[in-house]
Protein backbone atom coordinates (compact mmCIF):
# COMPACT_ATOMS: atom_id res chain seq x y z
CA UNK A 1 0.00 0.00 0.00
CA UNK A 2 2.84 2.39 0.83
CA UNK A 3 4.61 1.59 -2.28
CA UNK A 4 1.32 1.95 -4.17
CA UNK A 5 1.41 5.39 -2.63
CA UNK A 6 4.49 6.67 -2.82
CA UNK A 7 4.57 5.46 -6.61
CA UNK A 8 1.44 7.55 -7.09
CA UNK A 9 3.38 10.64 -5.95
CA UNK A 10 6.08 10.51 -7.69
CA UNK A 11 3.83 10.02 -10.82
CA UNK A 12 1.43 12.87 -9.52
CA UNK A 13 5.15 15.45 -9.08
CA UNK A 14 6.59 13.82 -12.78
CA UNK A 15 3.58 15.00 -14.58
CA UNK A 16 3.62 19.05 -12.52
CA UNK A 17 7.45 19.03 -12.97
CA UNK A 18 6.17 17.88 -17.10
CA UNK A 19 3.65 20.62 -16.97
CA UNK A 20 5.20 23.54 -15.30
CA UNK A 21 8.13 22.78 -18.19
CA UNK A 22 5.75 22.54 -21.19
CA UNK A 23 3.97 25.14 -19.99
CA UNK A 24 6.41 27.30 -18.90
CA UNK A 25 4.55 27.75 -15.86
CA UNK A 26 7.22 29.52 -13.60
CA UNK A 27 8.77 31.60 -16.61
CA UNK A 28 8.31 35.59 -16.27
CA UNK A 29 5.57 37.12 -18.01
CA UNK A 30 5.16 40.03 -16.95
CA UNK A 31 7.52 42.92 -15.52
CA UNK A 32 6.42 45.93 -13.53
CA UNK A 33 7.77 48.86 -12.02
CA UNK A 34 7.55 50.71 -8.80
CA UNK A 35 9.07 54.21 -8.27
CA UNK A 36 10.92 55.99 -10.82
CA UNK A 37 14.33 57.03 -12.04
CA UNK A 38 14.87 60.73 -13.84
CA UNK A 39 17.47 58.76 -15.78
CA UNK A 40 15.23 55.95 -17.25
CA UNK A 41 12.19 55.92 -18.27
CA UNK A 42 10.39 53.20 -17.17
CA UNK A 43 10.22 51.24 -20.34
CA UNK A 44 14.05 51.64 -21.03
CA UNK A 45 14.16 49.19 -17.09
CA UNK A 46 11.75 46.91 -18.06
CA UNK A 47 14.19 46.14 -21.44
CA UNK A 48 17.86 46.38 -19.46
CA UNK A 49 16.03 43.96 -17.05
CA UNK A 50 14.83 41.30 -20.06
CA UNK A 51 13.16 38.93 -17.43
CA UNK A 52 10.23 38.01 -19.24
CA UNK A 53 10.68 34.19 -20.57
CA UNK A 54 13.37 33.63 -17.42
CA UNK A 55 12.76 30.87 -14.90
CA UNK A 56 11.34 33.02 -11.92
CA UNK A 57 13.52 31.09 -9.41
CA UNK A 58 16.93 31.67 -10.96
CA UNK A 59 17.18 35.57 -11.27
CA UNK A 60 20.22 36.55 -10.14
CA UNK A 61 19.16 39.43 -8.31
CA UNK A 62 22.73 40.71 -7.39
CA UNK A 63 23.89 40.39 -10.76
CA UNK A 64 21.42 42.90 -12.31
CA UNK A 65 21.59 45.27 -9.53
CA UNK A 66 25.29 45.61 -10.17
CA UNK A 67 24.69 46.18 -14.05
CA UNK A 68 21.79 48.23 -13.47
CA UNK A 69 23.85 50.76 -11.02
CA UNK A 70 26.63 50.96 -14.24
CA UNK A 71 23.69 51.19 -16.43
CA UNK A 72 21.30 54.09 -14.56
CA UNK A 73 23.90 56.16 -12.63
CA UNK A 74 20.97 58.00 -10.67
CA UNK A 75 19.87 54.43 -9.52
CA UNK A 76 19.89 54.12 -5.32
CA UNK A 77 18.35 50.71 -4.98
CA UNK A 78 16.99 48.21 -6.68
CA UNK A 79 14.69 45.13 -5.40
CA UNK A 80 12.74 42.44 -6.88
CA UNK A 81 9.56 40.93 -5.60
CA UNK A 82 8.18 38.41 -6.80
CA UNK A 83 3.99 38.62 -7.47
CA UNK A 84 2.83 34.98 -8.52
CA UNK A 85 2.30 33.16 -10.35
CA UNK A 86 4.50 34.54 -12.69
CA UNK A 87 4.89 38.31 -12.59
CA UNK A 88 8.20 40.58 -10.92
CA UNK A 89 7.80 43.98 -9.54
CA UNK A 90 11.16 45.88 -9.69
CA UNK A 91 11.16 48.10 -6.85
CA UNK A 92 13.48 51.23 -7.66
CA UNK A 93 15.07 54.23 -5.92
CA UNK A 94 16.64 57.42 -7.06
CA UNK A 95 19.74 58.84 -5.44
CA UNK A 96 19.54 61.85 -2.79
CA UNK A 97 21.76 64.57 -3.84
CA UNK A 98 24.27 65.54 -1.40
CA UNK A 99 25.82 68.97 -3.57
CA UNK A 100 25.81 70.79 -7.02
CA UNK A 101 29.56 70.10 -8.51
CA UNK A 102 31.25 72.23 -11.08
CA UNK A 103 34.15 72.68 -12.21
CA UNK A 104 36.99 75.83 -12.14
CA UNK A 105 40.38 76.85 -12.85
CA UNK A 106 43.33 77.52 -10.34
CA UNK A 107 44.31 81.46 -10.61
CA UNK A 108 47.13 81.82 -11.95
CA UNK A 109 49.76 83.39 -9.23
CA UNK A 110 47.87 81.76 -6.20
CA UNK A 111 49.02 79.27 -3.66
CA UNK A 112 48.77 77.09 -0.79
CA UNK A 113 51.72 76.40 0.23
CA UNK A 114 51.35 75.58 3.95
CA UNK A 115 54.87 76.51 4.75
CA UNK A 116 53.93 79.89 4.32
CA UNK A 117 53.75 82.43 6.96
CA UNK A 118 50.43 82.01 9.17
CA UNK A 119 49.02 85.39 9.47
CA UNK A 120 48.93 85.77 5.53
CA UNK A 121 47.96 82.03 4.67
CA UNK A 122 44.20 82.32 4.19
CA UNK A 123 44.52 85.58 2.34
CA UNK A 124 46.80 83.81 -0.06
CA UNK A 125 43.90 81.04 -1.04
CA UNK A 126 42.00 81.40 -4.10
CA UNK A 127 39.06 82.79 -2.48
CA UNK A 128 36.80 82.81 -5.90
CA UNK A 129 34.16 80.62 -6.85
CA UNK A 130 33.86 81.27 -10.57
CA UNK A 131 32.87 77.87 -12.53
CA UNK A 132 35.02 77.76 -15.76
CA UNK A 133 31.99 75.43 -17.10
CA UNK A 134 28.35 76.35 -16.76
CA UNK A 135 28.20 72.45 -16.50
CA UNK A 136 26.77 71.57 -13.17
CA UNK A 137 25.92 67.81 -11.72
CA UNK A 138 24.69 66.44 -8.68
CA UNK A 139 26.25 63.97 -6.64
CA UNK A 140 25.11 61.75 -4.10
CA UNK A 141 26.99 61.86 -0.29
CA UNK A 142 29.62 58.89 -1.84
CA UNK A 143 30.57 61.07 -4.15
CA UNK A 144 28.83 59.66 -7.22
CA UNK A 145 28.02 62.30 -10.41
CA UNK A 146 24.55 61.00 -11.08
CA UNK A 147 22.87 63.82 -12.89
CA UNK A 148 23.40 66.91 -14.62
CA UNK A 149 20.84 69.59 -12.97
CA UNK A 150 21.32 72.57 -10.28
CA UNK A 151 19.82 72.38 -7.05
CA UNK A 152 18.56 75.60 -5.40
CA UNK A 153 18.80 74.11 -2.23
CA UNK A 154 21.90 72.59 -2.10
CA UNK A 155 25.41 74.12 -2.13
CA UNK A 156 27.41 74.05 -4.74
CA UNK A 157 30.99 72.35 -4.76
CA UNK A 158 34.02 73.49 -6.76
CA UNK A 159 36.45 70.93 -7.98
CA UNK A 160 39.68 71.19 -9.98
CA UNK A 161 38.55 68.92 -12.45
CA UNK A 162 39.09 69.54 -15.79
CA UNK A 163 35.89 67.65 -16.99
CA UNK A 164 33.33 66.12 -15.35
CA UNK A 165 31.09 63.08 -16.35
CA UNK A 166 28.14 61.22 -16.12
CA UNK A 167 28.67 58.54 -13.45
CA UNK A 168 31.96 58.97 -12.54
CA UNK A 169 33.08 58.55 -9.47
CA UNK A 170 34.96 61.24 -7.19
CA UNK A 171 37.30 60.78 -4.41
CA UNK A 172 35.11 59.24 -1.86
CA UNK A 173 37.51 60.34 1.30
CA UNK A 174 36.21 64.17 0.36
CA UNK A 175 32.76 63.01 -0.02
CA UNK A 176 33.07 61.59 3.83
CA UNK A 177 34.71 64.88 5.30
CA UNK A 178 32.70 67.25 3.15
CA UNK A 179 29.80 64.99 4.81
CA UNK A 180 30.92 65.59 8.17
CA UNK A 181 31.36 69.88 7.07
CA UNK A 182 27.87 70.13 5.94
CA UNK A 183 25.93 68.09 8.70
CA UNK A 184 27.98 70.30 11.10
CA UNK A 185 26.97 73.71 9.44
CA UNK A 186 23.60 72.87 9.55
CA UNK A 187 23.63 71.61 13.05
CA UNK A 188 25.52 74.96 14.07
CA UNK A 189 23.50 77.10 12.12
CA UNK A 190 26.27 78.43 9.51
CA UNK A 191 24.81 78.58 6.12
CA UNK A 192 26.75 77.81 3.34
CA UNK A 193 26.37 78.11 -0.76
CA UNK A 194 29.56 77.53 -1.88
CA UNK A 195 32.45 75.27 -1.22
CA UNK A 196 35.71 75.38 -2.94
CA UNK A 197 38.69 71.79 -2.92
CA UNK A 198 41.72 74.03 -3.57
CA UNK A 199 44.81 70.70 -3.07
CA UNK A 200 43.93 69.05 0.40
CA UNK A 201 41.86 72.15 1.53
CA UNK A 202 38.48 72.89 1.66
CA UNK A 203 37.12 76.53 1.92
CA UNK A 204 33.62 77.71 2.29
CA UNK A 205 31.94 80.97 1.94
CA UNK A 206 30.33 81.12 4.96
CA UNK A 207 30.18 84.21 7.08
CA UNK A 208 33.11 83.87 8.66
CA UNK A 209 34.66 81.97 5.79
CA UNK A 210 36.12 78.64 6.85
CA UNK A 211 39.18 76.85 5.64
CA UNK A 212 39.59 73.14 6.66
CA UNK A 213 42.01 70.25 6.07
CA UNK A 214 40.85 67.45 4.02
CA UNK A 215 44.37 65.96 5.18
CA UNK A 216 43.44 65.75 8.95
CA UNK A 217 40.55 64.91 11.37
CA UNK A 218 37.75 66.17 10.62
CA UNK A 219 35.52 65.92 13.22
CA UNK A 220 38.45 67.63 15.81
CA UNK A 221 38.76 70.61 13.24
CA UNK A 222 34.94 71.03 13.29
CA UNK A 223 34.49 70.55 17.33
CA UNK A 224 37.60 73.63 17.44
CA UNK A 225 35.00 75.79 15.02
CA UNK A 226 32.05 75.80 16.95
CA UNK A 227 33.88 75.82 19.73
CA UNK A 228 35.50 79.08 18.16
CA UNK A 229 32.07 80.46 16.80
CA UNK A 230 30.34 80.50 20.65
CA UNK A 231 33.55 81.99 22.03
CA UNK A 232 33.36 84.95 19.66
CA UNK A 233 28.88 85.16 20.12
CA UNK A 234 29.70 85.62 23.99
CA UNK A 235 32.64 88.33 23.44
CA UNK A 236 30.62 89.93 20.26
CA UNK A 237 33.60 90.14 18.24
CA UNK A 238 32.65 89.35 14.07
CA UNK A 239 35.22 87.44 12.37
CA UNK A 240 36.27 87.10 8.59
CA UNK A 241 38.33 84.03 8.75
CA UNK A 242 38.50 80.87 10.47
CA UNK A 243 41.77 78.66 9.51
CA UNK A 244 41.45 75.40 11.06
CA UNK A 245 44.23 73.57 9.45
CA UNK A 246 47.19 74.44 12.33
CA UNK A 247 46.98 73.04 15.83
CA UNK A 248 46.55 76.41 16.84
CA UNK A 249 43.52 77.80 14.65
CA UNK A 250 44.03 81.14 13.07
CA UNK A 251 41.46 83.69 13.65
CA UNK A 252 41.27 87.04 11.61
CA UNK A 253 38.45 89.10 12.76
CA UNK A 254 36.66 91.89 11.10
CA UNK A 255 38.80 95.31 10.15
CA UNK A 256 36.46 96.99 12.92
CA UNK A 257 37.86 94.45 15.80
CA UNK A 258 41.68 94.68 15.07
Amino acid sequence: MKKKLFLGLLILLAVVFLAISRFNLLSVTSVEIQGSLSCAPQNDIISFLNLKGVNIFVINEEELRKKAAQKFPCLQTLQLERKLPRIIVAVVREKEPSVNVTSYVLSEGLTIDLNSPLSSQASLLDWSFSASSSDVWLADKGGKIFKQETRADLPTLFINEQTIKLGQNLNQGLFESLTLALDKFKKINLPVTQLKVLGSVLLTNTQPRVVLSLAKDMSRQLASLQLILQKAKIDGKAMDTIDLRFDKPVVVYSQKHE
